[in-house]
């Protein structure tokens, strides 16, 4: 069964991530990588 619905899994994943996570993720990824946000979040 994960095989046969992998592709549907995929998809509503992507659909969830794509309107509840990117803008969480940019968010977060954008002061990880700034070295002075880094220090701040460690």
């Amino acid at each position: 069964m994960f095989l046969d619905y992998g592709g549907s899994v995929k998809n509503e994943l992507n659909v969830f991530f794509g309107s509840l996570g990117y803008d969480f993720l940019f968010f977060w990824g954008t002061k990880i990588m700034n070295t002075n946000e880094r220090v701040n979040f460690l």
